[in-house]
């Protein structure tokens, strides 16, 4: 019975906090909900700070232009034991 208590309090809760965000939205003028990206963020672009999927791209395309696609070579010694499919 305690459980069940505490699981509606959490809830009534939890639905305020949902309605108050979303009355907030509504009156505010031009109302949206806040951008949270850390790409759009101004104070962290300015200090050089990005998203985990913006650093991987750029890491990315610097590999790409260091590497030789074209000229690729297998080192044979490392495949012993290696039992291709």
């Amino acid at each position: 019975m305690l459980e069940l208590k505490l699981f509606l309090i959490v809830l009534v809760l939890l639905g305020l906090g949902l309605a108050g965000m979303g009355i907030r939205i509504l009156i505010k003028k031009g109302g949206q909900f806040p951008e949270t990206h850390v790409g759009h963020n101004k104070a962290m672009r300015k200090r050089g700070i990005v998203c985990v999927k913006t650093w991987d791209k750029q890491e990315q395309l610097k590999v790409r232009k260091q590497v030789d696609f074209k000229n690729i070579q297998i080192d044979k010694t490392r495949l012993k034991g290696i039992n291709p499919a």
